[in-house]
């Protein structure tokens, strides 16, 4: 005879993939991998072609990306204060149908004022409709025990899109110009998002379904689930000192992370990469990241976050110096050397003398 808690086990068990979390999870990914993909990824894949056709140096143009991150973190508390009102399917399908409409008018217009419009306007509202936000914010009321797991595998979806999307856009540019590129992205991802939507998202679990997916297990796990911790108003987070750290720390991460993304395929151009391979370099680095997105995924279930914050940006901050010193051709071993030899000829005046000092200037 199986216990009860044993038999629980099992349901559990054999529920699997088939939680509506899971589900909603899946749907999530899916528009965020086209929001995030078709935008902040493949940005650099227009520089080129949208600097030619405006006239604009590269630094005129990557100024479109820092409208597009200002507009988002404008519209995100107002998007996000009508997902906890509003139901998030029509949310998410309006999200869609703002990205089409915004790539759509950028595609089809020749003045710049339009073009910063639309960035500002539907693209940047869009993506804060129906990209990562959202999507976190459905997945992190599906999952309790497997919170952190969860919201890893969302947080994935982005270098997805990075690694998708930009194949698909150097596809279609050098096939069919940017322009039309443009478009058949956003109508086409506009379309794939509300159909989504409509058939898996949904807003909330009921208790039995969270119960059933083994997200909680007793009447305690029923009561957090239910209020999910205090409610907080927005001056008192802005009066937080923990969210003013968090934002600033992630926000120089993502900062910098993004700056790379812009300039990376632009820069690949100009030494005589093509476009094609240039895509496949940025889908290399996203799958490098989707890796790591994972593993931090389920290290916050079992890691204290101030910890784990903490070594990915210290390694993050490592590889962004070594990637700088790569790419201007910094040769760390001859700079070791340059160092050395500088330091001992302040030390030892009479260094400078001897005959083997000559095999060490022309080394450097």
């Amino acid at each position: 005879m199986v216990p009860a808690s044993n038999t629980e086990t099992l349901e559990q068990t054999r529920s699997g993939w088939r939680y509506a979390g899971w589900w909603n999870l899946a749907a999530g990914f899916v528009c965020s991998v086209l929001l995030v993909g078709s935008t902040l990824y493949s940005f650099g894949l227009y520089v080129s072609p949208f600097s030619q056709a405006f006239g604009l140096t590269r630094a005129e143009a990557n100024s479109g990306v820092m409208i597009l991150t200002v507009a988002m973190a404008v519209w995100a508390p107002l998007v996000g204060s009508l997902l906890d009102r509003v139901s998030a399917v029509g949310i998410i399908c309006a999200g869609g149908c703002l990205l089409g409409v915004g790539l759509c008018t950028i595609a089809n217009t020749s003045s710049l004022v339009w073009v910063c419009a639309a960035i500002a306007g539907p693209l940047a509202l869009g993506i804060a409709c129906a990209g990562p936000l959202a999507a976190s914010t459905v997945v992190a009321r599906w999952f309790r025990r497997r919170r952190g797991r969860a919201m890893g595998l969302v947080a994935v979806s982005t270098a997805a899109g990075g690694f998708v999307m930009t194949q698909v856009g150097a596809y279609l540019i050098l096939n069919y110009g940017w322009r039309r590129a443009l478009t058949a992205t956003g109508i086409g991802a506009a379309l794939i998002v509300c159909s989504v939507a409509l058939r898996f998202i949904r807003s909330r679990p009921s208790e039995e379904e969270l119960r059933s997916g083994g997200e909680v297990r007793g009447p305690e796990d029923l009561e957090l689930a239910a209020g999910d911790g205090p409610e907080w108003s927005t001056g008192r987070l802005f009066r937080t000192p923990n969210f003013w750290l968090i934002a600033l720390g992630a926000g120089v991460l993502l900062a910098s992370d993004q700056a790379l993304l812009i300039s990376k395929i632009p820069y690949l151009l100009d030494i005589g990469i093509d476009l094609q391979a240039a895509s496949l370099l940025v889908a290399c680095q996203s799958a490098s990241a989707m890796l790591g997105k994972v593993a931090v995924g389920f290290a916050a279930d079992r890691i204290d976050l101030r910890k784990l914050f903490a070594a990915v940006a210290g390694a993050h901050l490592f590889l962004l110096a070594a990637l700088i010193l790569a790419l201007t051709g910094c040769d760390l071993q001859r700079l070791a050397v340059n160092q050395t030899a500088d330091l001992l000829t302040k030390a030892m005046p009479a260094f400078e003398q001897d005959p083997d000092y000559e095999f060490v200037k022309a080394a450097m």
